[in-house]
């Protein structure tokens, strides 16, 4: 599925040609479709199919859309449902879903958010991108997020515990969905009391019902993020708008998060390209977690990959301001350049449009005309 919704969308211009992925955008399309109710699931799959179709037909697919839009131009009025015919309107199903798809996958490139706005910034996109049966609902309502790093076995323990905790604060026809993302990926989870879980990986496609077992579940996210022993990953759980006693929900997934503490052994924990617990908090803004790794000695001086990325180079893109005054707490250069071509975190704050993060590194003595070493700087 992956190549198929990657592909069109480039034929159809919404991701540029050197574009590798779009896990998760779809990923945040089919947790609302379940979100919404039965009916916009099959819509999703069967608007997944289509794509699928529309694929095989590699350029023919575009020419179609021209030729609908020249259709609509010589009609000299905007098109009703009675003026299309049902491959017509397949179209324009899809074309409304790419538009979705990209806002959510690709933010920054949309000039139409006040103030950049990046991937993990579900909830303040959703009003934008979101469906229209989500934003009947109130749009997306980000509930709990927490970084982690777990091996095979604490992982079913935790998924279980989680089981067990929504089966009491949930009624039996709700469902919540979940995004777990590492450093470049993006799957999808839901949970719904008395059908148990639901899993979708756009490279495990279609989704699958694993109802209550959580083995088979870890074996499926493990699958998705790499396989190493220990899996770096963080979890957001979502619900609509109208979720009854909203705010109590998300002060009952406090007091989860907080049961749920570190082990000193966890500090010293790897994944997949030596990834570690502290990067996926900096980079998904969980200061909680941040703070006691750094109560527990963990070093946030280190660097990760071959571009060499720095925590504060992770939350100031993100624009996670919090972390980076916990980063400067504990004396982290936050004026150090991430690889060879001298760009800074105040860099990667300008470039996503992230103003208070800018504020930020100025308060703590980064100065805003550094150059990089092409002689750029961040207002360039």
């Amino acid at each position: 599925m992956h190549t198929h919704v990657l592909e069109v969308g480039k034929r159809l211009g919404y991701f540029e040609e050197k574009a590798k992925g779009v896990c998760h955008g779809f990923s945040v399309r089919w947790l609302e479709a379940c979100l919404a109710g039965e009916e916009d699931e099959k819509k999703f799959l069967a608007r997944s199919e289509k794509i699928k179709e529309y694929y095989q037909l590699g350029e023919a697919f575009p020419e179609k859309i021209t030729t609908l839009k020249k259709k609509i131009i010589a009609s000299k009025k905007p098109p009703t449902e009675e003026d299309l015919n049902q491959e017509e309107q397949e179209i324009f199903d899809i074309l409304a879903f790419y538009e979705s798809l990209a806002l959510y996958h690709q933010p920054g490139d949309y000039p139409l958010f006040t103030e950049g706005l990046v991937q993990g910034e579900i909830e303040q996109i959703s009003p934008i991108a979101a469906s229209d049966s989500i934003l009947k609902k109130g749009g997306l309502q980000q509930v709990y997020s927490q970084a982690m790093i777990l091996s095979s076995t604490e992982m079913i323990k935790y998924f279980d515990e989680m089981a067990a905790f929504l089966d009491k604060n949930l009624n039996p026809e709700q469902t919540v969905g979940f995004m777990l993302g590492n450093y470049n990926h993006a799957i999808a989870l839901t949970y719904q009391q008395g059908k148990g879980w639901r899993f979708m990986d756009i490279n495990q496609y279609p989704p699958q019902a694993v109802k209550n077992d959580t083995n088979l579940l870890t074996t499926h996210i493990r699958l998705a993020f790499n396989f190493s022993y220990h899996t770096p990953f963080n979890v957001k759980l979502f619900t609509t708008g109208d979720h009854a006693n909203l705010a109590q929900f998300k002060g009952q997934f406090a007091a989860f998060k907080s049961a749920h503490n570190l082990s000193a052994e966890m500090i010293q924990r790897t994944g997949a390209d030596a990834i570690d617990l502290a990067y996926i908090a900096a980079q998904d803004g969980d200061t909680d977690t941040l703070l006691k790794l750094g109560e527990a000695g963990a070093n946030f001086n280190k660097t990760y990959g071959k571009d060499k990325l720095n925590l504060a180079w992770l939350a100031a893109q993100n624009g996670h301001t919090e972390v980076l005054k916990i980063l400067s707490n504990y004396q982290v250069d936050l004026h150090k350049a991430r690889d060879n071509n001298g760009m800074t975190p105040m860099h990667a704050a300008a470039l996503n449009g992230k103003c208070e993060a800018i504020r930020i590194l100025q308060q703590q003595g980064v100065p805003l005309n550094v150059k990089d070493k092409d002689g750029l700087t961040p207002a360039h």
